[in-house]
């Protein structure tokens, strides 16, 4: 009988390349009595289409436990199969977008530096061979050139980082974020009279350990920069967790905040944006890449930024971290090995 309705009932509407697995799933479900579930393509007749459905069948049993009847149904799905179809192209085709531009930033930062290195050997070297009581204007000359080398080095990794800021993902680990700032500090060029305040309620997340710490460095170095003033306080905060919406780990809310010489409100959307500095970079030497790189790495997580600030007053950035990460998708980080780069 089953093979009958097969042959007879269904073979005339079901897509031939799926009746293998149609028939299996009825199969079983003859045997077993369980109710029945198949995704296939059945014939529209009125067009000759084949659209998907989902078929259900649920059985019938008498007093004695045996089926006599199957009631079931068709659900059509063919919009919801291209629609997933679709979504699954623009994945595919953004994925392969991102491992170009990882390609092209790393190789274009690779290329950029080999000229760069060229030149400042080239510096060093005039450097060494310069006579005693040489004109100091040249020796002045000679560091700014050394200043610009850096400078760009640091464009150069700067626009790296950007490019992958929010898309590279590393392995999630629980995170004690006080001894994660600690380090930072660590690392941090600090004037001798500057000191940084860590509260020490700053609580342990699950996440990636190397965004974080990036996030932190980004803010703590542009507040020790931009303070202006050998005695910078900077002080780490936190507040939290906040529920943020159904589905979604809570949220922390970091602040970073300095007793510097605060920042104008009419700049202070700007500052997010790429190579945006506040002051000329012969005053202070930065990218103007940090805080556009950090509010990446942010959002990517679900997280906001924001800067509370007005001239004489300092300045407070904050942002907010899930408590547990979920990145939605990870990429392979590239290097020089999956480019087969040299030199």
């Amino acid at each position: 009988p089953t093979e009958q309705l097969l042959r007879e009932g269904w073979a005339g509407v079901v897509n031939p390349a799926d009746m293998p697995h149609v028939r299996a799933s009825w199969v079983r479900s003859i045997e077993t009595g369980q109710p029945f579930e198949a995704e296939c393509r059945l014939l529209r007749r009125r067009d000759g289409a084949y659209r998907w459905h989902i078929v259900r069948a649920l059985p019938l049993c008498d007093e004695a436990g045996q089926v006599i009847k199957w009631y079931g149904t068709n659900t059509d799905i063919d919009d919801l199969k291209r629609t997933e179809a679709e979504r699954d192209q623009l994945i595919q085709k953004l994925s392969a977008s991102n491992r170009e531009l990882d390609q092209f930033a790393y190789v274009a930062s690779h290329d950029l530096k080999s000229p760069l290195r060229g030149i400042a050997n080239l510096a060093q070297w005039v450097a060494e061979e310069m006579p005693e009581g040489v004109d100091p204007t040249i020796l002045s000359y000679l560091d700014l050139m050394r200043g610009r080398i850096a400078r760009m080095n640091a464009l150069i990794d700067g626009i790296l980082s950007y490019s992958r800021a929010g898309r590279v993902w590393n392995r999630l680990e629980e995170v004690d974020t006080g001894a994660l700032v600690a380090e930072v500090v660590k690392t941090v060029a600090l004037p001798s009279e500057a000191r940084v305040e860590v509260s020490p309620d700053l609580p342990r997340v699950v996440t990636d350990p190397v965004a974080l710490r990036q996030v932190f460095t980004n803010l703590v170095e542009n507040a020790v920069k931009h303070g202006r003033r050998r005695d910078v306080v900077v002080n780490v905060d936190v507040s939290g967790p906040h529920e943020v919406g159904e589905g979604l780990s809570p949220m922390y809310r970091f602040t970073v905040r300095d007793n510097g010489p605060g920042i104008d409100p009419a700049m202070h959307e700007r500052l997010w944006g790429l190579f945006q500095v506040l002051q000329p970079r012969d005053e202070v030497e930065g990218s103007g890449v940090g805080l556009s790189v950090m509010k990446k790495l942010v959002e990517a997580r679900g997280g906001k930024v924001g800067l509370e600030s007005r001239p004489g007053e300092g300045a407070t950035f904050w942002f907010t971290w899930p408590r547990t990460d979920e990145p939605s998708f990870e990429e392979t980080v590239i290097t020089p090995e999956t480019l087969g780069a040299s030199g």
